[in-house]
């Protein structure tokens, strides 16, 4: 017979036995059955085999799972350009361009495709990183002195020596000649020496390096040169301009000098040598004119420079300049004088974009607007995402949109290089992250893109202070009910329905979170109250459903004449709380599963959700809700036969069933395509293995960990295999296999690396730790004091199974996620709050002196 799952009878009546009936817990289990031991080997290898083959067909009949989004018409790449201008028309936002009359750029966002660009960069929120990022299709560090650049024949000097030609000081540091009549950017060895620390993904100048390599000139334009007090030089910044001259002796100009060089828009041109071949990032598009910044762009110069350059060039950057100094001098005027500044800046610069206009044929051109950075105000609003605009050589009107975010009007500044290398249809390098931007059609685009900004900000500024009030509310209940029933147990004695309450609502949270964005209110007032309100709703309802499940059964559970009333009422908590959790998982799972194939309408906005904002995650099960989807998949495989004892009463149909619900939820966590990754692909298969091992009442041994392993490599290989094979670019899985098959495992290093780096940093400051450590402690304390797991598995057979599933899950998944802390939170929810919960009942009984069994039946009887 087999030694965990014991084989019991049950009467007509619904009588249980042995044990189970003398705590008062009804356990629907009829004849379980014997495992027969016929072929045992051959069955197993056949029970694997249908596993695989399964998994395999279900990863084939994805490719809806392909689309960017539900529309009526399907993405579209931009067509091939014989040119590209990208026109950088920095530190503006959203509401600039739908607030304020710009003819041209309204043109353009009516011919062409516009949304939103994620502008966010890690290590370097203030500007330089994201030009650095753009020229680099993926994260590149070092960008802090990433606008020392200058033309190659430009004149320099420094305080207390003599002029010297950028020229020199480039071949100096580099050992290489600079080009006649090009642009160098002096601390290209710097950037290109902090982007081999592990936490980058590509190298600075990667997209004017593979222009290059196809033979697509390049040019360079314009900067935003800064005029500000002395004191606010920083340190680096030693060097100042002086404009070249036609002989020896250094003649004085009435133009300013420069305290801030601002030349980033060389990173989006420049090769990995930090050169680009022609441009212009001096001081001759700079005149000293009444402004609030001191200096100025000539406009008129500038054009001239464009049209030279737009008739003998493919690839041409400019950067306009006048918003980012306009944001530059936040602190140096009046609002009313910023706000004027800032409206006459975006009039010159809309005009200016009329003149370049004029100089393409957008029938074969295409034009880029692109705003690397939000404004000083954006940022501290959280609003980090900017408008980006693509118009011409072949774009139809709608919204942009890419394979990396999956989210109509949302694209990644990581995705900028892929489609200019596109647009000219050379093929991106693998180290590029990023992904061609399409277009799909929208019928409002512009209102479409204010809801999706207003709802990412708010996710993005409200998920902080939503996170707290579950952890620290989490935690106080915790370590109350865990004081109380060490303590005074008569609390929790006489108040049972009251806990159980509490419990099931806490274990609704997730659940309640991944509603809240369905509610049109976006305010902590309302969202507060809103999640309190449908945790509270969810738990008592799930309770009343198990009433009702469970009535036809409570005939049988009805007190003996003349027992108390309390026992009576223990039986009916019994019959409940299985059934609730029960409900109140599957209801999380299934929600929780379902999102990805409606392309995550609620998960990137959920407080437990990624942060878009912050790049986290742009759609797909975050790390956090992975811990949920498997925490709640392993209570219900193992519920499976105590809430329907009669369609699962043989062991090989516990197993079916736990199996069915285990494998839909690592398939879809780990399918790369519907936004997984790897380590919660490894994650759910470890725990769905030693759940279902448990659950067939084997004894797990060094050969069963041997197999285990084997079956996650296999399952490793086969969603990989399938990720390639599928139309349709690779995910990040798959990118990064294609990176190590092509160059090494050593490839593998930086990823492994920047993973445990930050999910090292995460346990010590994320406030996830609290409740974790919290749990852990709660859980060795009831274990060592009250033996909740041993005796709730007593109670419950199949819950053992859980537990080791739960366990093992908690350590794969701190091992294996770069926000390991955040997934061992939420299985650690879904493994303490159960056991309490299912405990509770069979405590309350045993510890009753008026019931058979009572007080001496006790594991502990305190307070």
């Amino acid at each position: 017979m087999n030694s965990f799952i014991k084989q019991v009878k049950c009467s007509p009546e619904g009588l249980y036995p042995g044990r189970l009936e003398t705590v008062g817990i009804p356990m629907f289990y009829s004849s379980i059955g014997e495992r027969k031991a016929s072929c045992p080997g051959l069955r197993k290898w056949a029970f694997l085999a249908l596993t695989l083959l399964i998994g395999f067909l279900f990863s084939l009949a994805l490719p809806a799972t392909l689309r960017a989004e539900n529309t009526s018409r399907a993405p579209s790449p931009p067509g091939k350009s014989s040119k590209v201008l990208l026109v950088v028309i920095d530190r503006i936002g959203l509401d600039d361009i739908t607030t304020t009359s710009l003819p041209n750029i309204e043109r353009l966002m009516d011919e062409g495709a516009v949304g939103l660009m994620n502008a966010r960069v890690k290590y370097n929120p203030w500007g330089p990183g994201n030009y650095l990022v753009l020229g680099a299709g993926g994260r590149a560090l070092g960008a802090d002195n990433a606008g020392l650049a200058f033309d190659s024949n430009e004149l320099l000097a420094t305080p207390n020596a003599s002029p010297f030609i950028a020229a020199d000081i480039y071949q100096t540091r580099t050992g290489r000649s600079a080009p006649p009549g090009g642009v160098v950017n002096i601390s290209i060895q710097q950037m290109l020496r902090s982007s081999l620390a592990t936490l980058a993904t590509s190298t600075p100048g990667l997209l004017g390096e593979t222009l290059k390599g196809a033979g697509v000139t390049r040019y360079v334009l314009g900067n935003a040169d800064l005029y500000l007090p002395t004191s606010s030089i920083p340190p680096i910044q030693i060097i100042t301009t002086v404009p070249p001259v036609e002989d020896s002796a250094i003649k004085k100009q009435e133009l300013p000098t420069p305290s801030q060089l601002h030349r980033e828009v060389s990173c989006l041109a420049m090769d990995e040598d930090g050169t680009v071949p022609e441009g212009n990032v001096s001081l001759q598009p700079i005149v000293d004119i009444d402004s609030i910044a001191g200096v100025s762009t000539n406009f008129p110069a500038l054009l001239r420079d464009a049209s030279r350059a737009l008739s003998s060039h493919e690839f041409v950057a400019v950067d306009l300049g006048e918003t980012s100094r306009v944001d530059a001098y936040h602190q140096y005027a009046t609002e009313a004088r910023l706000s004027k500044a800032r409206k006459t800046a975006l009039k010159e610069c809309d005009e200016a974009i009329g003149s370049l206009l004029g100089l393409l044929d957008l029938e074969q051109d295409t034009i880029i607007l692109c705003t690397p950075t939000p404004t000083r105000r954006m940022i501290r609003k959280g609003e980090l995402v900017t408008p980006l605009v693509i118009a011409g050589g072949g774009v139809e009107g709608g919204l942009i949109a890419s394979s990396t975010t999956r989210r109509k009007g949302l694209v990644s500044n990581y995705d900028l290089a892929p489609t200019i290398l596109d647009l000219f249809d050379v093929t991106a390098p693998k180290e590029m992250t990023g992904a061609r931007i399409d277009v799909i059609e929208a019928a409002r685009p512009l209102i479409d893109l204010v809801a999706l900004r207003d709802k990412m900000v708010y996710a993005h500024t409200s998920r902080t202070t939503l996170v707290r009030v579950f952890t620290i509310t989490g935690s106080i209940i915790i370590l109350l009910l865990l004081l109380i029933s060490l303590l005074r147990k008569k609390l929790v004695v006489d108040h049972p329905y009251f806990w159980s309450v509490v419990l099931l609502s806490m274990l609704s949270v997730p659940f309640a979170y991944l509603l809240l964005p369905l509610f049109p209110w976006r305010h902590l007032y309302y969202s507060i109250p809103l999640a309190l309100g449908t945790s509270i709703a969810t738990g008592s309802l799930a309770l009343l459903a198990a009433l009702l499940f469970g009535r036809r059964r409570q005939g049988a559970e009805n007190s003996a004449p003349g027992e108390k009333t309390q026992s009576g009422s223990i039986r009916s908590l019994a019959v409940l709380l299985a059934p609730a959790v029960f409900l109140i998982s599957g209801a999380t799972l299934i929600l929780v599963l379902i999102e990805p194939f409606l392309d995550s309408p609620l998960m990137p906005f959920s407080p437990f959700g990624s942060d878009m904002i912050l790049g986290g995650r742009y759609y797909g099960i975050g790390n956090t809700y992975m811990g949920v989807a498997i925490g709640a998949a392993i209570l219900v495989a193992s519920l499976i036969p105590t809430v329907f004892p009669r369609p699962f009463n043989r062991n090989w149909k516990v197993l079916l069933a736990g199996t069915g619900v285990l494998l839909a939820t690592v398939l879809v966590l780990g399918y790369p395509r519907l936004g997984a990754n790897v380590g919660a692909l490894i994650t759910g298969v470890i725990a769905a293995l030693f759940t279902l091992m448990k659950l067939s009442g084997r004894k797990i041994g060094w050969k069963q960990v041997v197999a285990v392993v084997l079956l996650v490599l296999i399952f490793l290989a086969i969603l990989l295999m399938v990720d390639l094979i599928l139309p349709g670019p690779a995910s990040h899985a798959g990118k990064t296999f294609s990176r190590v098959r092509e160059k090494g495992l050593s490839e593998l290093y930086p990823v492994v690396s920047r993973k445990l780096s930050q999910n090292w940093k995460l346990m010590f400051t994320s406030i996830w730790r609290i409740f974790f450590f919290l749990l852990v402690v709660a859980a060795i304390l009831w274990h060592w004091r009250l033996r909740i797991f041993r005796e709730s598995a007593r109670d419950y057979p199949h819950l053992a199974a859980a537990w080791l599933g739960l366990t093992v899950a908690i350590i794969v998944a701190i091992l294996f996620n770069d926000t390991g802390i955040e997934s061992a939170s939420a299985l650690m929810l879904f493994f303490v709050v159960p056991s309490f919960l299912l405990f509770l009942p069979g405590w309350i009984k045993r510890s009753d002196p008026r019931t058979p069994g009572g007080e001496k039946g006790a594991v502990l009887s305190t307070g």
